[in-house]
């Protein structure tokens, strides 16, 4: 979604064409690189053990974007009251 609206901001379609296919080659390596860093982890055992912190990462920057937006909105709703 994010290179559909960077690219919609370009001043021509092949300006746009071009940042779509730099979003694509930026996330094809990244997606590669974590594969084989997956895959290595898995092969070391070490996958296992570090398996669970994945998720309380996002739940915590989940929770953290929530707090923010929450923080941001009550900021709002008091400016618009005084």
């Amino acid at each position: 979604q994010s290179a559909l609206l960077v690219s919609a901001l370009a001043s021509s379609p092949a300006s746009g064409a071009a940042v779509m296919a730099t979003f694509a080659l930026a996330s094809t390596a990244g997606l590669l690189l974590a594969q084989r860093l997956w895959s290595g982890l898995r092969r070391s055992g070490a996958g296992e053990r570090l398996a669970g912190w994945p998720v309380r990462a996002a739940g915590a920057l989940l929770a953290g974007a929530s707090l923010f937006a929450l923080w941001q909105g009550l900021g709002a709703a008091l400016c618009a009251v005084g």
